[in-house]
């Protein structure tokens, strides 16, 4: 399990099934949050044609009241009634003749208001004959809608009320409409009343309601006079309303906020023509949306489409890993089939070089096996040669195993760098048969080599390359510098010791020059004399090209005057320097 959890396929797949996650969540999100702009940039422009239809019926009917008051108030008939020195007789007749008067005032296609005056000592004249009080008339004249109407005076002041003050609108709520003015015979007010329920203020703008939608009518001091909402009626958001209308003056834009309830509303306000009133709308945004968008369905569509997604990506992504995981399957074999099965060549172009690579490998090192028993037999001086193409099965399982490792750690930086450095180790090692390379190539064979064998034990010893660029072209015999960096690695720095090692290359006249030196343990005195008298072993890790046989074959191309010194002081390090003739 622990095999499958740490392998390149799962890692992939499962780090794009949360990005694909991730961004059908993302995208849903940002669809849902554009489209509830834009339903309420509709809701809201559609609000504001209803706005227009509301205000149109409003208009209509305060048009009726205003004609209705300016009637009572230009009335002589008003006066004499409430002021006069009359007697019944004389009342009834003025009775009478308001009554008439009255009828070219519209009043007559409203049978549900109430209208009636109040004068001086409470003299009072109600409308319609049949209406008659519900509360006493001093309580009126002290209601806060008389203070209001007497503080405005001449100007018509409307109030909700819970309980209206005649018959007809008794224990019911009811919106008054009221007005006063001085009398033309004495100083005392005279004050007109126009009471309706609230309810048929209401039918105006009924019809134009929805559950996600309320409509508030506002007076002059932007309190609620009306709204399909009961609980608006109540006065507690009339703060709330107030404020919003107040910022909201001479704007055709709408509010988004919270509530006192804390839900997200739109708010439009408009004036009502000719008035002093606003109509305002109150858009629950969370509730509109739902309503005409089906969240739940929206998302169910968004996982349907992300797990067709997923599904196709899943495939894509296991036929892409396959071959490689069949190139590590085989290579994990390969010493069991003695490095003669290869791997079929497919996938991508880094899995199809990298097979290749496997294969050319595997095919030189059967040749290499090959090759070294003849060389044995025969004894050849082409012993040099043969030796410089040998590479040990042993280092490459254990580089292979580094890597496998590395992808069951899940580092795949790490690992596409070793795969890297091991591929190109391989090509110049196996698959490039020229004994000679240039310094570029030989001191990037060193870097590949050190990444391997970090990647193998560790970064307790680093290394550094100092090369003059004029000799980056200069050719040499290839792994010349390989065994002494493999000596330091695992004679130098012994027992998890940490230091470093640096090589040095550089012109000296006719000569090349090349310095590895480190910082490790140092060689003993007569360790040292072993390897000067060319008495060392020739077994090597890597190449099997050990320090006396690169001292010989610099000798055989170049000559006795060029070769290997070795300089070391144990505990404080060794350094190797290689003197060769420049060639290009």
């Amino acid at each position: 399990m622990k095999r499958h959890v740490n392998s390149l396929f799962f890692k992939i797949a499962c780090t794009v099934i949360a990005g694909v996650m991730c961004l059908a969540v993302a995208l849903t999100v940002t669809n849902i949050m554009i489209s509830k702009k834009i339903f309420v940039d509709n809701f809201a422009e559609s609000q504001q044609k209803i706005f227009n239809q509301i205000d149109n019926e409003f208009y209509n009917f305060y048009r009726d009241i205003t004609t209705i008051m300016t009637t009572l108030e230009r009335s002589d008939l008003v006066n004499n009634y409430l002021y006069g020195d009359i007697t019944e007789k004389e009342r009834m007749k003025i009775s009478y003749q308001l009554g008439e008067q009255m009828k070219n005032s519209r009043l007559s296609e409203y049978s549900d208001l109430s209208v009636f005056l109040i004068g001086e000592n409470l003299k009072s004249y109600i409308i319609n004959s049949s209406d008659r009080f519900s509360v006493p008339k001093k309580e009126i004249v002290e209601n806060s809608i008389a203070r209001k109407a007497e503080e405005y005076q001449g100007e018509i002041i409307c109030q909700y009320l819970e309980n209206g003050f005649t018959w007809v609108t008794d224990k019911q709520p009811a919106v008054v409409f009221a007005k006063s003015w001085p009398s033309t015979q004495n100083s005392e007010d005279t004050y007109a009343f126009i009471t309706i329920k609230e309810a048929n203020i209401r039918k105006m703008y009924s019809s134009f309601t929805v559950p996600s939608n309320d409509i508030v009518l506002l007076n002059q001091d932007n309190e609620v006079i009306s709204s399909d909402n009961p609980d608006y009626l109540k006065g507690e958001n009339s703060a709330s309303f107030a404020r919003i209308a107040k910022e909201m003056e001479d704007s055709d834009v709408y509010k988004t906020e919270k509530n006192t309830d804390g839900k997200i509303c739109t708010y439009l306000v408009q004036q009502l023509q000719s008035t002093h009133y606003n109509i305002m709308g109150i858009i629950n945004s969370a509730e509109a949306f739902q309503d005409q968008y089906d969240f739940w369905e929206l998302t169910v569509m968004t996982i349907a489409m992300a797990a067709i997604i997923v599904l196709l990506i899943f495939l894509f992504v296991r036929q892409q890993t396959k071959p490689l995981s069949e190139l590590v399957q085989t290579m994990q074999n390969s010493r069991k089939m003695k490095y003669k099965e290869h791997v079929q060549v497919k996938g991508t172009d880094e899995v199809r070089k990298l097979s290749e690579t496997y294969n050319d490998m595997v095919d030189e090192l059967d040749s290499y096996i090959h090759s070294l028993i003849q060389v044995e037999k025969d004894k050849r001086a082409a012993e040099i040669h043969t030796l410089q193409m040998q590479i040990n099965p042993h280092y490459i399982y254990n580089t292979l195993a580094s890597i496998k490792w590395l992808i069951w750690q899940g580092d795949t930086q790490k690992t596409t760098g070793v795969i890297d450095a091991f591929i190109a180790l391989l090509r110049n090692t196996i698959s490039n048969t020229d004994e000679f390379v240039t310094v570029e190539q030989e001191i990037q064979n060193l870097k590949n080599y050190v990444l391997i064998n970090q990647a193998r034990y560790g970064d307790s010893v680093s290394s550094e390359f100092y090369v003059t660029p004029q000799c980056s072209s200069y050719r040499v015999p290839k792994l010349i510098l390989q065994p002494f960096v493999e000596n330091a690695f695992f004679h130098g720095f012994a027992d998890g010791r940490r230091g470093k090692i640096q090589v040095f290359v550089k012109e000296e006249g006719d000569c090349l020059r090349f310095e590895i030196r480190d910082d490790g343990i140092g060689i003993k005195t007569e360790r040292l004399m072993e390897l000067k008298n060319g008495n060392a072993s020739k077994t090597e890790h890597f190449t099997g090209i050990g320090v006396g046989n690169v001292d010989q074959r610099i000798k055989l191309i170049y000559g006795e005057d060029y070769g290997i010194h070795i300089s070391s002081e144990e505990g404080k390090g060794t350094t190797v320097t290689l003197t060769l003739k420049k060639k290009i």
